[in-house]
């Protein structure tokens, strides 16, 4: 999985997040593409508090997967934990996450789909 980030991209992130934001979610997109065998990730330029890509997986189909930031962690697991209890019904549906506040592991691999879809 070479080439998620464009320079551009890349010089983006690091003046928005910063270099160790930038080398941590590299590391983790190559992680969680393993783990969750995803292809097409593609990075969306959105520069808010966590990272958000595009992605295809072998296992759920088209997905997002969603890599927090540094800092509100406890509104990553309060979205976590609100998007499981609907479990898909209104809202998309979680298939996979790995979270870990004390570890700043946050991570989640959700599904996709177009407003049309709902």
């Amino acid at each position: 999985m070479s080439g998620i980030f464009t320079k551009n991209q890349i010089d983006n992130i690091t003046t928005h997040w910063g270099n160790d934001f930038y080398l941590k979610i590299r590391r983790e997109v190559r992680l969680y593409a393993e783990k969750w065998k995803l292809s097409d990730v593609k990075f969306h330029e959105y520069y808010s508090v966590n990272a958000i890509f595009f992605c295809e997986s072998e296992y759920f189909g088209n997905c997002v997967l969603k890599i927090g930031g540094d800092c509100q962690d406890y509104e990553f697991l309060s979205e976590y934990n609100m998007l499981c209890e609907y479990n898909g019904r209104r809202l998309a549906h979680v298939y996979d996450a790995d979270i870990d506040i004390s570890k700043r592991k946050k991570v989640m691999l959700i599904e996709r789909f177009t407003p049309a879809q709902c």
